[in-house]
């Protein structure tokens, strides 16, 4: 390869040649077509020959294509009566000629006819030839005559950089030969102290090595000496993105696109920072323009669905969701089940419903995921977050206890309506469900309709009259709503028969005699309760309490003090000990 050819610009507009042609060149390797050449064959004959990350088929067909439009044999003709006059400048032209004639004989299946030109060209001395044939052979999975032909070069031109810069790209591609690909992208870098593709070559490697730190510095280095090349960019950004750094990772988007990068995917990565950074019209606009650049690509659709979703666009969603099905099949989980979402979001439950049921029927991974979902977060203590998983498990799966748990969690949110409804379809479901009926009557004491809770748990007591708890509880929605009155009273004797050391019977017995103002019998109850649980600080502190409030001071004073002990022996030996929420008796007496 010529001294000239090394020092082309690697920036397609800095070739200095508007509308020249884009020669896709047969190979992979991850920089774009170069724009160079004219319609002249003098011109063509002059381009060294390049490798591109792009379909090799489809590369060697348009190469082909332009090839067969040149009349070689009648230009190479031309030549050597030319050079025969003494025009030995024209030597590189008749060499480059004949190597492009033996690419088109390798490309038209010819290969008999390729390699004798080559080693023709080879025997007379040039380097070009032998660079090319290591390519193709390469290409065709000669991997050993390859690297040999390489290796031939490298000892016949040992200061051409480009010769260690196919090398290495070869090493790294086809020979999986991480460390020769660097010594020799480190010696091409060195050699060729103008062109960025040493360096952009070698972040490659270095990525593949996990050095993600090592890449970047790598893509600095080649923007150092091209800070033109939009490709460096996105490259950079898209190793940044990789890493979380969204700042750095946008900025250098920013420049990419700024540069005139017509990679949809720099739109759509730029989209994700927005998105990530909480910019969704950003998100979306970008997402919009990778769009229009490939409109046939789902990932776009589906990106853009997503930031609609989540900035509570659900109708734009819904339309973008059913454009990536119509793209790739009505059978991706993932996009059935975002248009769930988007219809729940609206709440139209049926169409969520029938969404959800097909995206866990084509994905049941995405079912297993979701119920994993909700593990986790009822682990990390993430209620909204458990909320929306378990809104989108009833609809495919109305489970009764699933109904109690989201029933349990409404409440826990605050939302005590929308608890009970849980537990009005549960009971709908299953009406002789006692614990369900109980459960209900809790929430409508907390809403304050005592009425209503002493009807529910009266119908839990008539199907299970043998479980305690709930004569104890309606003992205390009586109080609430008759005071101290013999029903109540007989509730609550009912409840201690059937589980005299229970806590929740004491504790329900203890609330009860609070509320009706009988601080003694509340301070009976407690006694109860600390010979069964005499670590439990909590129930001195509030016996204590109820001793202060009735002006029993040194009955209280030795209850806090007791309860001092307990946390502090708790906090020193890792003891859990019970501490209590309450900061002050039931009832002010």
């Amino acid at each position: 390869m010529s001294d000239q050819d090394d020092k082309e610009p690697l920036n397609p507009q800095e070739t200095g040649n508007a509308g020249g042609n884009v020669i896709p060149i047969a190979g992979r390797h991850p920089r774009g077509a170069v724009k160079r050449g004219g319609t002249k064959l003098a011109s063509v004959a002059k381009m060294p020959l390049e490798t591109e990350e792009d379909d090799e088929t489809k590369s060697n067909n348009s190469l082909l294509d332009k090839l067969n439009a040149w009349d070689l044999d009648a230009y190479i003709a031309d030549m050597s009566i030319r050079i025969g006059e003494g025009r030995d400048d024209l030597r590189p032209l008749l060499e480059n000629a004949r190597d492009w004639r033996a690419v088109r004989s390798h490309l038209r299946g010819d290969r008999e006819a390729a390699r004798a030109e080559w080693a023709e060209l080879i025997e007379q001395g040039s380097c070009k030839a032998l660079m090319t044939r290591a390519q193709y052979r390469a290409d065709d999975g000669e991997l050993a005559g390859a690297h040999a032909d390489y290796n031939s070069a490298a000892e016949r031109a040992p200061k051409d950089g480009s010769i260690y810069l196919k090398r290495g790209t070869f090493a790294y591609f086809k020979l999986n030969d991480n460390e020769r690909a660097l010594a020799d992208l480190e010696r091409a870098a060195r050699l060729l102290p103008k062109d960025a593709e040493p360096y952009q070559t070698m972040a490659f490697v270095l990525g593949s090595l996990g050095d993600e730190d090592g890449a970047i510095r790598a893509l600095g280095r080649a923007l150092h000496r091209d800070p033109w090349r939009a490709d460096l960019f996105y490259e950079r950004g898209r190793r940044w993105w990789s890493k979380g750094s969204i700042a750095e990772a946008l900025a250098d988007l920013d420049r990419s696109i700024q540069l005139g990068v017509t990679n949809a995917s720099a739109f759509q990565l730029r989209a994700f920072c927005h998105e990530r950074r909480g910019d969704l019209p950003s998100a979306i606009a970008d997402f919009t323009r990778a769009i229009a650049l490939n409109p046939s690509e789902a990932a776009f659709f589906m990106g853009r669905g997503n930031a609609h979703l989540a900035m509570g666009a659900y109708a734009e969603a819904i339309l973008d969701f059913r454009q990536r099905l119509e793209l790739c099949g009505w059978r991706d989980g993932g996009a059935l089940r975002s248009l769930g979402a988007a219809h729940l979001a609206l709440g139209d439950e049926e169409r969520a419903a029938a969404y959800y049921r097909q995206a866990f029927y084509h994905d049941p991974e995405l079912l297993e995921d979701l119920r994993l979902q909700i593990r986790i977060n009822e682990t990390l203590d993430k209620p909204e977050a458990l909320r929306a998983d378990l809104d989108v498990l009833l609809l495919v799966e109305p489970d009764g206890w699933l109904r109690i748990e989201s029933a349990f969690l409404w409440a826990r949110l605050g939302n005590l309506e929308k608890a009970i409804a849980d537990f009005d379809r549960a009971l709908e479901e299953s009406p002789q469900w006692d614990e369900a009926l109980f459960e209900r009557g809790r929430m409508h004491a907390r809403a304050g309709r005592f009425d209503r809770a002493v009807e529910d748990v009266s119908t839990a007591i008539k199907l299970a009259p043998h479980q305690a708890k709930y004569p104890a509880w309606r003992a205390l929605y009586r109080a609430h709503l008759e005071g101290d009155t013999p029903l109540a009273r007989a509730d609550l004797q009912r409840a201690v028969e059937l589980a005299h050391y229970d806590d929740e019977i004491r504790s329900c017995s203890v609330m009860y005699f609070s509320l009706v103002a009988k601080p003694e019998e509340a301070i009976a109850d407690y006694d109860v309760l600390i010979l069964h649980s005499p670590l439990d600080a909590r129930y001195y502190k509030e016996r204590g309490m109820v001793r202060e409030a009735i002006g029993d001071v040194e009955g209280a004073l030795a209850d806090y003090t007791r309860a001092a002990e307990l946390l502090m022996a708790g906090e020193d030996d890792g003891r859990k000990t019970r501490q209590g929420t309450w900061s002050k008796p039931f009832a002010p007496w």
